[in-house]
């Protein structure tokens, strides 16, 4: 079994960065879990998401994120 990471990458963002349309093996979200393997990459997007939206999570999921 796998330790959990200790470092987190949080992906944000609207449909295109969701990947509608592509199957999950194809994903940004799904590519960089493969590269970064001492990340938990997070996946937080949503279709029809801006940038402040992207906010509002970022600080709800790390509130030591700051703007």
């Amino acid at each position: 079994m796998n330790e959990p990471a200790s470092r987190h990458h949080f992906v944000t963002g609207d449909s295109a960065l969701f990947g509608w349309g592509l199957d999950y093996q194809e994903t940004i979200h799904r590519l960089l879990q493969e590269r970064l393997q001492n990340y938990e990459v997070e996946n937080m997007t949503l279709t029809g998401y801006s940038t402040v939206h992207a906010l509002l999570q970022l600080q709800k999921a790390a509130p030591d994120i700051r703007c």
